[in-house]
């Protein structure tokens, strides 16, 4: 049995940012996880970084978190690959969505953050080679938009996290969550204990199992994404490709998201299936993907695709939980993220800290 200040459940994104956050401000911190660090959908969505189509105080949170990436390499003391000075295009095939567009629009002009319309010309001028389907675009900036490998990232919280202190469990599946006059006070994998007074689910997916356990509600969803990931091309791509549908609610889509890592691959997606749990990839989904993508940019036709992967996240209708589980004293969570757990990170973990501590 080891004793901890605290024990974070999940090493994603979301958890490794909430240990770090923990950590710094003096706990001794343990995190498992069933596998390995981001071995969920924090190591298999494209890295996304953008405030563009939020809203409210959605919008400014996501505006406060990306802030923080910019000086998260200099905190950490870690190489970590990100990229914020993309600008983000989104395109719309409708004039219904042209106006969903123009109020996303409007609503970053009111935060005083950088957004506008173009016409089809304008944006044929952006981007050379795009089809004629799009019938006008939204364009962000503002040194905020772009991509974070979430791997370098997960490590680089992590790493901090050992240096303060905290231990990471691996291959430590919890299955049972041990409470003491009505208070947690640790979890448990078979005969190996851990014991804390406070703990934190961020487990993503694998939650909603967690918590049916505990007979918790928080309205989660699975969330099911494909990306599929080119041979590395010689383009120098510092635009982010989306559809106007990209992150929708809406069941069962496919939706356009074209973008290039660092390294030179094209990351092309994606799919949206509410309900779906498993990693198994269909070739009808890649073939989707491939032919959406080609039908928007017709220059990815000449371009292999070497491999797809899928990642499954928890989708929350009504956005993100952040707090305690108010029927077990001590234990908390971050769920729901969606497709904006990297965005939201950062600040994610922050405020966790400040709620716990």
């Amino acid at each position: 049995m080891k004793k901890f200040d605290a024990i974070v459940i999940g090493a994603g994104i979301i958890g490794a940012a909430t240990s770090y956050y923990l950590a710094k401000k003096g706990l001794k911190v343990a995190i498992v996880d069933k596998e390995h660090p981001a071995s969920g959908a924090s190591g298999a969505c494209n890295g996304g970084l953008s405030y563009f189509g939020k809203k409210g105080e959605l919008l400014a949170i996501a505006h406060e978190s990306l802030l923080m990436y910019k000086d998260l390499a200099r905190d950490l003391n870690y190489p970590l690959e990100i990229c914020q000075n993309e600008q983000l295009v989104q395109l719309a095939v409708t004039q219904d969505e042209l106006l969903e567009l123009e109020k996303s629009v409007e609503e970053c002009v009111r935060f005083g953050l950088d957004a506008e319309m173009i016409d089809r010309k304008k944006l044929h001028q952006l981007i050379p080679g795009l089809s004629e389907k799009p019938i006008g675009a939204a364009v962000a900036q503002g040194g905020l938009h772009g991509f974070a490998n979430p791997f370098t990232v997960v490590n680089g919280y992590l790493a901090k996290v050992q240096e303060l202190g905290g231990i990471l469990f691996q291959s430590w599946e919890v299955k049972n969550i041990l409470s003491k006059g009505g208070k947690v006070e640790g979890v448990a994998n078979g005969d190996q204990v851990l014991k804390a007074p406070i703990i934190v689910i961020c487990a993503g997916v694998e939650a909603i199992d967690l918590l049916e356990k505990l007979k918790v509600n928080k309205d989660l969803q699975a969330n099911r994404g494909v990306v599929l990931v080119t041979e590395i091309v010689p383009w120098n791509l510092q635009t982010k490709i989306m559809g106007a549908n990209f992150g929708s609610d809406t069941e069962n889509i496919i939706s356009l998201c074209i973008e290039q890592s660092l390294h030179g691959n094209l990351l092309v997606g994606s799919s949206h299936e509410i309900g779906k749990v498993g990693r198994q990839i269909s070739s009808e989904i890649i073939a989707q993907i491939a032919k959406n993508a080609v039908t928007f940019y017709p220059p990815l036709a000449s371009i292999s695709v070497i491999r797809a992967f899928t990642g499954v996240r928890p989708h929350r209708e009504e956005g993100p939980f952040l707090g305690e589980i108010d029927s077990y004293p001590g234990m908390y969570a971050a769920l729901g993220h969606g497709g904006m757990g990297i965005t939201l990170a950062p600040w994610t973990g922050r405020t966790m800290a400040e709620i716990i501590c």
